[in-house]
């Protein structure tokens, strides 16, 4: 479990890890969608806290199932924008 809150602007959109999504006005093709910063999601931005679950379960010898989930919402907006979730599952084989 892991908590992460990066304010705005706190460090460069290219550093922060791209599955969490930072809240900001642009998408992550830079396509503006308005001026107010309305805290939508855009990928690996700033501007956001949540919390973080991983869990690995060993299936087989040399295969594993990871699932992830982010629970995620601005720290700051000019409406009351609805947290964002975000469920990620890989099935990982090693040869």
């Amino acid at each position: 479990m892991e908590y992460r809150y990066i304010g705005r602007d706190a460090i460069p959109d290219f550093m922060p890890d791209s599955d969490f999504y930072g809240f900001g006005t642009f998408t992550s093709n830079t396509v503006a969608l308005n001026a107010n910063n309305n805290g939508l999601p855009m990928e690996g931005g700033t501007n956001g806290k949540g919390i973080n679950l991983a869990f690995e379960y060993q299936l087989l010898k040399n295969t594993a199932l990871n699932i992830e989930y982010y629970w995620m919402k601005p720290i700051k907006s000019w409406d009351k924008t609805n947290p964002w979730n975000e469920l990620q599952m890989d099935v990982v084989t090693k040869f």
